[in-house]
């Protein structure tokens, strides 16, 4: 739900605090966006081939919520975007791009883990619940997609 809320702000975010033209900040949110879709395939790689569906989930559930301490840190402190009407410099792209990446990359490993670990704790034998696991599991991240977009999305704008 973080990811979808924040990709609905972040072309405003780059538009208004960080200075890019619009046609820069569309494209590094659909760059951003369309590696987050690709790195699905590479999470769920490394969660079947390397390492456990549970490491999957913790190690890249860690890698989001850093991506995210790390924006919200450069949202917060004055030094870390730039000034007004200048680009940013390259050190605050870097921040602001290892933030973006180290959510995407974090957002799609844990999608690509759950949703195998959770059928895994079910009784494979009962093909019924799990069945009944996945419409529940995938109605809760659409209703989640939901929320984003509309009740949040609409608060901060009505609100900002």
């Amino acid at each position: 739900m973080v990811f979808l809320f924040n990709a609905t702000n972040f072309v405003a975010y780059l538009l208004n605090s960080m200075h890019y033209s619009a046609a820069e900040s569309t494209n590094m949110v659909t760059n951003c966006m369309g590696s987050s879709f690709l790195l699905t395939l590479f999470g769920g790689f490394i969660s079947d081939s390397f390492l456990t569906r549970f490491n999957t989930f913790i190690i890249f559930c860690t890698l989001e919520l850093s991506g995210l301490v790390l924006l919200t840190i450069q949202a917060k402190k004055s030094r870390l975007f730039p000034a007004i009407n200048s680009k940013p410099s390259k050190t605050q792209e870097a921040i602001l791009y290892a933030g973006l990446y180290a959510i995407a990359a974090g957002v799609r490993g844990v999608k690509a883990a759950l949703p195998a670990h959770g059928a895994d704790q079910l009784n494979h034998s009962n093909q019924r619940l799990i069945s009944s696991f996945f419409n529940w599991f995938f109605f809760s991240l659409c209703f989640g997609g939901l929320i984003a977009f509309t009740v949040c999305h609409n608060h901060f704008f009505l609100n900002n």
